[in-house]
């Protein structure tokens, strides 16, 4: 309490000030508490006039039900409302209103005339007060509905008044407003003017999509559409395609059980789904629909009614990623397949028995060599190209992924049957199950023409031109096999372990998470001169890369670690500049048990393991690249967003030319 004062019950007329800064910020604001009651008055027709931006006139006119005139002065009571009865009813709020605060706050902050009548009654009433204070009641001749004006916003109120903004931008946030939750309700005519002028119109329709393109200039195709039911909680919308991505998107609405609101949970989800479809930095626009049991969402956590909190706000995200991310990714990859012919499997020849040798040598960890002054943290260029990557020389690949196959990594069923079997039979075998299993791709059919800029892969599929990013083409199928694998990564023992000087800190929390660096495909052990022993890597990779993805992986740990900054060490440094990747999670989600981060980290790894822009390949190395494409069921996008491929049709290319 403030020294020298008593305490004392506020005067009521104070009391509504205060409450009504809760409800009404600005025009907007008026705008909205009003159109809500329309809409909960089951209006399909309203009327919001504006002058001067709402500054001077704000008047909303419905057609709906209307208020008997006997209730005209409880509605302009505080905390009176048709929409609740008792406690309970909080927990199954269905309509937009249940406070009943929004006349109250209105009456207080300017001056304010209500006008409603009902089917059954004659006439309709009027109401005028100013400031709260009652001026005037009559009857008056009217169509059924209510019409709400205000004038002077805030003149009650100076000090609210002066920070009002321009008379363009108080218009802005109306019809923000207004075209937003218009996508809601399609079957409702929302008209706004501004100065007699309409400046926003849309007419009732039975199609949100028609809605959509009524209120946004965006052609329909742009959009893709998407749905998704579990129980009760059904999630639909439409999302822009990930090809018009942009830094701002042009619209982001969210509604739940017809409400607009702001929740990081429903935008964490959508941002989720077009993770990898889009480049990080871009957003596309989203209109999405939550409609679920009212009692798996309280709406009473703020007084304006924009916030909303869920019953399981996680699972909630989830489910608007999957209903998203299947509908994202089908809209992709149909227009990387456009115009694709009848697919068919690809012509090549099989391997002859002599690329699949039968390798039987001692695995051993061998003497641990101590490195003194690496380039970085790691110095991999004097490892020894271990056994088994061997390779045919018109099949060798300068990213080791597609090394002949050996017998110790076979399928069970090999392994089973190896040691009995003479190499003739395996390398059969293994041609069975290896090469005689080619699924059908968009790619079937192509010819392929040859690279462009050793970066670019060029093909003539029909009468299309495709053109595929080697990089992201490989780091896509990298990346599935990754995440299809999982826990089963196939790995590569070193003949000579590495050791990485580390921190005793670093060396600490590794130690503890040498279990999810295994999952990831890398044997490591903490040594008690605080180094870290490297004895195995994902068996993916070039040797000479796997230092660098190792240390790439290790940063993103220690990213989500509780590590001191203090410590200046380069894996802390690139931790530092990591963090950003897991921005867009949830706070329950930044840890190594979410599947998310498991995500993000095979995405780093396979985009170091992949063939990089400048590698030359041959026709051999791109065939293999196809093979393993075969089996992959999205490859539009790398994991990070960028583009695979590109087609130009053959009209397209004739018009360059201007042969038509």
């Amino acid at each position: 309490m403030v020294f020298g004062k008593k305490i004392q019950r506020l005067p009521s007329h104070v009391v509504d000030l205060i409450k009504a800064g809760e409800v009404v910020e600005r025009p907007a604001s008026v705008v909205k508490e009003l159109f809500e009651n329309a809409v909960d008055a089951l209006a399909d027709e309203i009327t919001v006039e504006l002058m001067d931006g709402g500054k001077e006139l704000i008047r909303v006119i419905d057609n709906g039900t209307g208020i008997p005139s006997t209730e005209i002065s409880l509605a302009l009571e505080r905390h009176a409302t048709s929409k609740l009865v008792v406690a309970e009813d909080l927990q199954s709020i269905s309509s937009f209103g249940f406070r009943g605060e929004a006349l109250a706050s209105l009456a207080a902050v300017g001056e304010f005339c209500l006008r409603s009548k009902v089917e059954e009654d004659e006439l309709g009433t009027e109401i005028t007060l100013i400031a709260a204070v009652e001026l005037s009641r009559k009857k008056v001749v009217m169509n059924r509905g209510t019409t709400v004006t205000l004038k002077e916003l805030f003149a009650a109120v100076p000090a609210r008044r002066k920070f009002l903004k321009s008379t363009a931008t108080e218009l802005a946030h109306v019809q923000d407003y207004l075209s937003s939750i218009s996508l809601a309700y399609p079957a409702v005519s929302v008209t706004l003017k501004h100065n007699g002028k309409i400046v926003f119109q849309v007419k009732k329709t039975a199609e949100l999509m028609e809605r959509l393109t009524q209120v946004f200039s965006e052609s329909p195709i742009e959009m893709v559409p998407f749905s998704y039911e579990r129980g009760k909680t059904k999630i639909e919308g439409f999302a822009g395609k990930p090809k018009f991505a942009r830094p701002s998107a042009r619209f982001f609405v969210t509604f739940v059980n017809g409400r607009i609101v702001k929740d990081r949970f429903l935008r964490g989800g959508v941002l989720q789904a077009y993770s990898g479809l889009t480049v990080k930095g871009l957003a596309s626009s989203c209109v999405l629909y939550v409609t679920l049991d009212p009692a798996q969402v309280d709406v009473n956590a703020h007084p304006a009614k924009t916030e909303v909190r869920f019953w399981d706000a996680p699972v909630m995200q989830d489910l608007v990623t999957i209903a998203l991310q299947g509908a994202l990714k089908d809209a992709a990859t149909a227009e990387m397949a456009y115009s694709q012919p009848e697919l068919a499997k690809l012509n090549q020849s099989k391997p002859s028995a002599a690329m699949v040798k039968e390798k039987n040598y001692p695995h051993s960890r061998g003497i641990v060599l101590e490195v003194t002054k690496p380039k970085s943290i790691f110095e991999m260029a004097s490892l020894e190209r271990p056994p088994g990557f061997a390779q045919e020389k018109n099949n060798e690949l300068p990213f080791g992924r597609f090394r002949e196959p050996r017998v110790e990594e076979v399928k069970n069923e090999v392994f089973a049957t190896s040691r009995f079997q003479s190499g003739a039979q395996i390398a059969s075998t293994l041609q069975t199950q290896i090469f005689d299993t080619v699924a059908q791709d968009v790619f079937g059919g192509a010819k392929y023409l040859g690279q462009y800029l050793n970066c670019y892969l060029l093909f003539e599929r029909s009468v299309d031109l495709l053109v595929v990013d080697q990089h992201a083409f490989h780091e896509r199928i990298l990346f599935e096999e990754l995440v299809l694998k999982k826990e089963n990564l196939p790995i590569q023992e070193m003949l000579s372990p590495v050791l990485v000087p580390v921190t005793g800190a670093i060396g600490s929390l590794v130690e503890l998470r040498l279990p999810e660096l295994k999952k990831l495909g890398f044997v490591a052990e903490v040594l008690r001169s605080h180094e870290l022993a490297i004895h195995a890597y994902p068996a993916f990779l070039n040797p000479s890369r796997a230092g660098e993805v190792f240390e790439e992986v290790l940063a993103r740990i220690l990213a989500l670690e509780s590590l001191s900054q203090e410590d200046h060490h380069p894996l802390i440094e690139k931790a530092k500049r990591c963090q950003g990747e897991f921005e867009s999670l949830s706070p329950m989600e930044r840890s190594l048990e979410a599947p998310s981060v498991f995500q993000l980290i095979y995405a780093t790894m396979a985009c170091h393991g992949a063939v990089r822009s400048g590698d030359a390949l041959t026709e051999n190395q791109v065939n293999l690249l196809l093979r393993k494409s075969a089996g992959i069921d999205f490859f539009a996008h790398c994991p990070h967003g960028r583009p695979v491929s590109k087609v130009w049709s053959k009209k397209e290319v004739q018009q360059w030319f201007l042969r038509i």
